[in-house]
C-alpha cells in the first residue's frame, strides 16, 4: 500500500503537501504568472531574431550583427526574466520562537556548564570505566 503513495506522487501533475485544496488557487495563479513569463521572453527572443534573419536574408546586415542581435536578445531575455525575482519578497512562516516571545532561548550553553572544556585522553577514560583492551 505505500507504494501506491509513491506512485501517485511521481505521477502527480500538482502534489499539495500543505494546506490542502484551499492552496489550489494559489497554485494555479503561480501556474499562469509562470506561463505569462515564459511567453514574455520567448517574444523577447523571437522577434529580434525573426527580423534579423528578415534582414540577412536581403543582404541588410551580415551574420556577425545577426549573432550580437541573437545573443542581445537571450541577454535581454534573462534580464528581464529576473526582474520579477528581484522585485518579490519571500513568504515566510515564522518560526517556533517568533509564535511565543515569553519561550526561553533553546541554547544548551548552560545545561552543560560542569562539562570539561577539553574530553580526557583514552587512558583516563580506560581508568574511569573500569576497562582493559577488550
Amino acid at each position: 500500500m505505500a507504494g501506491s503513495t509513491d506512485v501517485a506522487l511521481e505521477t502527480a501533475d500538482v502534489v499539495l503537501l500543505d494546506g490542502g485544496l484551499a492552496k489550489l488557487d494559489r497554485a494555479f495563479q503561480i501556474s499562469d504568472e509562470a506561463m505569462a513569463n515564459v511567453r514574455r521572453n520567448l517574444g523577447i527572443i523571437i522577434v529580434p531574431n525573426a527580423i534579423a534573419i528578415l534582414l540577412g536574408a536581403f543582404g541588410f546586415i551580415g551574420p556577425p550583427k545577426a549573432a550580437i542581435i541573437n545573443n542581445g536578445a537571450t541577454f535581454l531575455a534573462g534580464a528581464v526574466g529576473t526582474i520579477p525575482l528581484l522585485k518579490r519578497k519571500p513568504e515566510r512562516k515564522p518560526g517556533p520562537d517568533l509564535k511565543n516571545p515569553e519561550r526561553e532561548p533553546s541554547s544548551n550553553a548552560g545545561k552543560f556548564s560542569d562539562m570539561p572544556a577539553t574530553m580526557p585522553n583514552r587512558s583516563r577514560l580506560r581508568a574511569a570505566t573500569g576497562g582493559g583492551k577488550g
